[in-house]
C-alpha cells in the first residue's frame, strides 16, 4: 500500500499564490506585447525626439522604475540615433523626477543632448509641456512602461493628431532584474486606472442622486 505524503502546512496556499502571480504577470506580459504596437505612426526617419516619462520619486535617490525608464530611453535613443532625450516630470512626490533621471543618464555615461521638463505633474502635462520639442520632430518615441506609454500615445493623438502620426516603437530594456518591472508596471497601472474609473463613476452617481 502506497502512503500519500502530506504537504507541509501552508504549502498548498503558497503554490496557489505562486500560480496566481504567474498567471497575472503572464497576462500582463501578453497585454504589453499587444499595446507596444498600438497607436503608432510610420517611421519616416529624420529628427528624432525621445520623451521619457517620470515616475514619482520619494527621495533624492532614483527609484527602480525611473532607473528602468532611463535605461530604456537611452536604448531607444541609441537605436534611432536620437537628436535629444527629453526627461519629463515635476515633483509630485517632493523630488523632481526629470532632474533625477537626467543625472542618472549622465552617470550611465550617456553623452547625447538632454533636455529637462520639470513643471508637469500629469501625463497630459508631460506632453503639453514638451510640445516645443515635439513640434520640430520627424520621429517621436515615448518611453514608459508599455501600458503608460500606450495611454500617453493616445493622449498625444487627441492633443495633436499631426504629431501622433510620427510616433514610433520604443526599445524596452528586459535584461536581468529589469524584466520584472514591465509586467509589474502594467499591473500597477491597471489598478490605478480601475480605481480612477470607480472614483469617476461614484462621483457621477453621487452628483446624479445627491
Amino acid at each position: 500500500m502506497v502512503r500519500r505524503q502530506r504537504l507541509p502546512k501552508g504549502t498548498s496556499a503558497l503554490l496557489a499564490g505562486v500560480g496566481m502571480c504567474t498567471l497575472i504577470l503572464g497576462a500582463a506580459e501578453a497585454v504589453n506585447h499587444f499595446l507596444a504596437s498600438r497607436v503608432l505612426g510610420h517611421d519616416r526617419g529624420g529628427r528624432t525626439i525621445v520623451i521619457v516619462l517620470g515616475f514619482a520619486n520619494r527621495s533624492e535617490a532614483i527609484n527602480p522604475v525611473n532607473q528602468w525608464r532611463v535605461r530604456s530611453g537611452i536604448a531607444t535613443a541609441e537605436h534611432y540615433s536620437a537628436d535629444v532625450i527629453v526627461f519629463a516630470g515635476g515633483d509630485p512626490a517632493g523630488f523632481c523626477e526629470s532632474e533625477i533621471m537626467a543625472t542618472y543618464a549622465h552617470k550611465l555615461g550617456y553623452r547625447g543632448e538632454v533636455e529637462i521638463e520639470r513643471e508637469s505633474r500629469t501625463t497630459e502635462e508631460n506632453l503639453r509641456n514638451s510640445m516645443s520639442f515635439l513640434d520640430v520632430a520627424d520621429r517621436i518615441a515615448i518611453v514608459s512602461n508599455p501600458f503608460h506609454a500606450y495611454r500617453a500615445r493616445k493622449i498625444l493623438r487627441t492633443l495633436r493628431p499631426d504629431r501622433a502620426s510620427l510616433l514610433v516603437r520604443t526599445i524596452d530594456v528586459r535584461a536581468g532584474r529589469w524584466s520584472i518591472l514591465i509586467p509589474l508596471g502594467t499591473v500597477v497601472e491597471s489598478a490605478v486606472l480601475t480605481r480612477e474609473r470607480i472614483d469617476s463613476v461614484t462621483s457621477t452617481l453621487s452628483r446624479s442622486y445627491g
